[in-house]
């Protein structure tokens, strides 16, 4: 098996072969990532290392060097040698996002600091991360925002439905606007609650790098910027949100990856694909995965039984039942 894969900007090595036993590695964050087997969680770092036993029945990603985990219906937090930061005293609880972590406590959510002092009340119904200094949360099956101070900058007046349909849900606020939904269609609002995008829409994900992928009454996916205009007709049956400027698109029944200006870099010809990460994306075509690059090059041949993408210049492959490291090279030239 090849050790490295070589362009004239990069290099991509393996740095631990396929022989680590898990069911399932996660992406990278802060150098560790969540590994999983017999539907037990602990974290490896880039060697492969387990530097937190399997022992959690889930677990989030690292951020500011605390990762939450739950076991037993408990969760708390963890630092990256597994000591117990923030006690296992909620029902459930999120990744840190700017400085806090929401939290629930039988039927009510708030949010804690990296102390684990409560810093807003467990008082709404649903919580969510904040970006770009709001949070969406629920109140009597309504949504709205609030700012660190627990003070409502978006009053509750939002309907949403994550993607399953199984449970309420808002998104966050990406580059100043964010998508929400009334009476079963989607428009998108500004930080100051103004609408900027009717609500004419079936569906819509977040913003990234300018644009926002939506569902149009067809079914069919394309892209709008803030003001409202289409800027790639809605020709698919799936569309992710952009990311290192390609996103991955799918049309019957195959993905590709596409430019913004809709030009597809990478045919709409393979059997999967996942969101471009550190200037590769990983799609599968033939039953096995590669990583091409942004010019639609493959970099890292079809070799692969799974992978996922790239997170600070790190991806888990799978081969023969075992997961292995890769991890990118840059070259300046």
């Amino acid at each position: 098996m090849e050790h490295e894969f070589k362009t004239e900007t990069m290099t991509v090595q393996v740095i631990v072969e396929p022989i680590l036993d898990f069911d399932d590695i996660c992406i990278f964050k802060e150098g560790f990532a969540m590994a999983g087997k017999n539907y037990k969680w602990g974290f490896i770092d880039k060697t492969g290392k387990l530097t937190v036993p399997l022992m959690y029945d889930w677990g989030g990603e690292f951020n500011g060097g605390l990762a939450c985990v739950q076991k037993g219906g408990k969760s708390g937090f963890i630092d990256a040698a597994g000591k117990i930061i923030i006690g296992m005293d909620y029902n459930y609880a999120g990744d840190f996002s700017e400085g806090l972590a929401w939290v629930k406590k039988y039927d009510r959510s708030g949010y804690i600091d990296r102390t684990g002092k409560i810093v807003i009340p467990l008082k709404y119904d649903e919580a969510t991360p904040f970006s770009g200094g709001l949070a969406a949360v629920e109140k009597d099956k309504k949504w709205g925002y609030i700012d660190k101070s627990d003070e409502l900058i978006i009053p509750f007046e939002y309907d949403a439905v994550y993607s399953d349909n199984s449970k309420a849900w808002a998104f966050r606020f990406f580059e100043g606007w964010v998508p929400v939904m009334k009476k079963d269609k989607w428009g998108f609002i500004d930080k100051t609650g103004k609408l900027i995008v009717p609500y004419i829409y079936n569906w819509a994900l977040e913003v990234s790098e300018g644009l926002a992928p939506v569902q149009n009454d067809a079914g069919k996916w394309g892209f709008i910027d803030q003001t409202g205009k289409i800027i790639i007709p809605h020709e698919y049956a799936w569309a992710y949100p952009f990311s290192n400027g390609l996103a991955a698109v799918e049309k019957d029944n195959k993905y590709g990856l596409i430019d913004k200006t809709g030009k597809e870099v990478a045919k709409i010809d393979f059997e999967n694909a996942y969101m471009f990460g550190d200037k590769l994306g990983c799609l599968q075509k033939n039953g096995k995965y590669g990583y091409l690059d942004q010019n639609g090059k493959v970099v890292v041949p079809m070799i692969y039984d799974a992978g996922c993408s790239f997170s600070e210049k790190l991806a888990c492959v799978k081969k023969d039942d075992k997961w292995g490291i890769l991890e990118i090279q840059y070259s300046f030239v």
